[in-house]
């Protein structure tokens, strides 16, 4: 049950990336690129969470590393 549910979950992602891609909103990449860069961001956010930041200022670490991956994908 945690596999399907991890992969309906993957599958939101894919098809928002593929919409944004669609709409010009994000640069023409391979969606596996994006969803890569999406996945490793979220677990660089967990890490420093779990290591540094502690859950006090984890809205911060998690906007911050969504502003990383969105400067680096958004269509300009």
């Amino acid at each position: 049950e945690i596999v399907l549910e991890t992969a309906r979950s993957f599958s939101f992602y894919y098809e928002t990336i593929n919409r944004a891609m669609l709409q010009a909103e994000i640069k023409p990449l391979p969606v596996e690129l994006v969803g890569g860069f999406l996945y490793q961001g979220i677990a660089a956010s967990v890490n420093h969470i779990q290591n540094k930041g502690g859950l006090a200022n984890a809205a911060d670490a998690i906007q911050q590393g969504f502003d990383i991956f969105w400067d680096g994908v958004r269509a300009r």
